[in-house]
């Protein structure tokens, strides 16, 4: 679904603005002693990288990770769906809610 999800916004022509592409352009996190950032800020989402797909259209000029095999078959053969949007729900499972609209996912944001 993720897959279909960037399908899609490659397809409109709108950017992909997805958080790890960011993550990649910052690095490793002295404060934290990580490679992943827990909250990104407004100041993180404006690094000058290539890889930051909030401020440069279309893919990245590279992978960003290893993926799987089922990663790659996801992207292969993405699912059909209308969505747009997808966020990490607020539950702590680990899953995501999908939308159509930017306003259905702002309504999707956690408390």
């Amino acid at each position: 679904t993720i897959a279909s999800v960037f399908y899609n916004r490659l397809a409109a022509g709108m950017p992909l603005q997805t958080d790890p592409t960011v993550q990649y352009a910052l690095g490793y996190d002295e404060t934290n002693q990580s490679w992943w950032k827990p909250d990104l800020t407004m100041d993180d989402l404006q690094i000058d990288s290539p890889y930051n797909t909030y401020l440069y259209a279309g893919l990245p000029p590279g992978p960003i990770s290893n993926p799987s095999l089922e990663t790659l078959e996801a992207v292969a053969y993405p699912q059909q769906t209308p969505y747009f949007f997808f966020r990490a729900k607020c539950d702590g499972s680990g899953t995501h809610v999908f939308s159509i609209t930017y306003e259905e996912h702002l309504g999707n944001a956690c408390p």
